[in-house]
């Protein structure tokens, strides 16, 4: 029984009788997770870009609704019935907009593992943004932007689901924006007066099997 949102919750788990396939693919994707964008994924030939608005939709209307809630349960006496009216509100609000995240969130790691699947990817390569909310505090509307980032969430879904075949790595992301995928040295993005432009991080798997981060662009020749 969630009271929070006062229903029943039922898990079943039924056995389907399935071996976990083998891995089909032998090629390597890789994909970096965003605030914004949720993943953009590369095999180094093709780059697709998952997004789900919806999602970042959801996490703004939470602050703004919650923001309302709290202001009006602080003019309240705490532990009063008004107090306690309020509560219940909060708690019914916070259970919707939590059952509303997880819905999105397995459509956008299905979606992930789709097109790993379709591109015959036996590893995917994820960034590593366990800690991006280490270190010092930054900017209230940043703050709450990291704060809301449920990266952790999506990945463990997106392991989940392609634990039938596909190999999930991650992969840490230091210094890697510094670094051309064409050159494999370091360079400064605003370098050249030819440079790839990309709106989306990326990452370019390389013939190695490890994969290098890149943001920005670089010269090309």
């Amino acid at each position: 029984m969630d009271k929070a949102s006062r229903r029943y919750n039922w898990h079943l788990v039924v056995e389907d009788g399935k071996l976990a396939a083998e891995p089909t693919g032998t090629g390597v994707m890789a994909g970096d997770p965003g605030e914004i964008h949720p993943m953009a994924l590369t095999n180094g030939v093709e780059t697709v870009v998952v997004s789900a608005r919806a999602l970042r939709a959801v996490h703004q209307y939470t602050n703004k609704r919650l923001a309302e809630i709290q202001r009006l349960q602080a003019a309240k006496v705490k532990g009063s019935r008004k107090w306690k009216k309020l509560q219940r509100r909060k708690n019914r609000f916070l259970a919707q907009q939590k059952r509303r995240t997880r819905d999105i969130e397995h459509k956008v790691s299905r979606a992930v593992v789709d097109i790993a699947v379709d591109q015959q990817t036996g590893t995917l390569a994820l960034g590593d943004v366990r800690d991006v909310a280490d270190g010092k505090r930054l900017k209230a509307k940043s703050q709450q932007k990291i704060g809301n980032w449920s990266h952790g969430q999506l990945r463990q879904q997106i392991e989940y689901k392609a634990a039938a075949g596909i190999t999930v790595e991650l992969v840490d992301e230091a210094y890697s924006s510094q670094t051309c995928p064409n050159a494999g040295t370091d360079t400064n993005p605003r370098d050249g007066s030819i440079a790839v432009r990309l709106a989306v991080s990326l990452l370019i798997a390389t013939r190695s099997g490890r994969s290098t981060f890149f943001r920005g662009g670089c010269t090309v020749k």
